[in-house]
């Protein structure tokens, strides 16, 4: 595997307390693949790995608004770990290059190893905002879901979009609670 970037994000704002995370980056030019966000605490590390769609801008040094948002919705947790269905970085998920198999291949081993080390995650792909073809946005969920099998999964508390995906964090308001999901 690369070699990650490191960094920190500091004054992040969760419930009027302002907290600073240690980051690691796998990346690439167009593709992230794994940020990692430790918050600097002496509490018990509580870690949870987050499936998004696709990265947006955040990085080692920066964060952004869907990150952010993430950070307030899992607050509790002290370890966050963030991948995607799709690598390829985009802040607008109908941009994001999608065919690139050796990208996909790679992004999948990188998903299956951290849903390996995790019980805990938290499920945000939200709606097919790629616009990609039904049935191949289905096909991708539900290979997610052959590798979460036997996962604690988590969404944002509400209703799913289309009653089958959960709601993506970029997308809600970042208050509120995280509840079980069950595919």
């Amino acid at each position: 595997m690369m070699k990650p970037k490191e960094g920190q994000w500091k004054n992040i704002d969760v419930d009027g307390e302002k907290r600073t995370y240690h980051t690691k980056c796998w990346e690439d030019d167009k593709h992230r693949y794994v940020l990692e966000l430790r918050w600097e605490t002496n509490l018990p590390t509580k870690k949870i790995l987050a499936i998004l769609l696709n990265p947006s801008i955040a990085d080692s040094g920066d964060s952004d608004p869907t990150s952010r948002n993430l950070i307030r919705l899992l607050k509790d947790y002290s370890f966050i770990v963030l991948c995607n269905l799709y690598p390829h970085r985009s802040p607008q998920p109908k941009k994001a290059i999608l065919d690139n198999e050796i990208a996909k291949k790679f992004n999948d081993k990188i998903l299956k190893k951290y849903i390996d080390k995790f019980d805990e995650i938290f499920c945000g792909w939200g709606g097919n905002k790629l616009k990609i073809t039904k049935g191949l946005y289905d096909k991708r969920i539900d290979e997610i879901f052959q590798m979460l099998k036997g996962k604690i999964l988590w969404k944002k508390k509400g209703s799913l979009i289309n009653g089958k995906y959960p709601r993506h964090p970029g997308y809600i308001p970042s208050e509120g609670d995280i509840e079980p999901y069950t595919t």
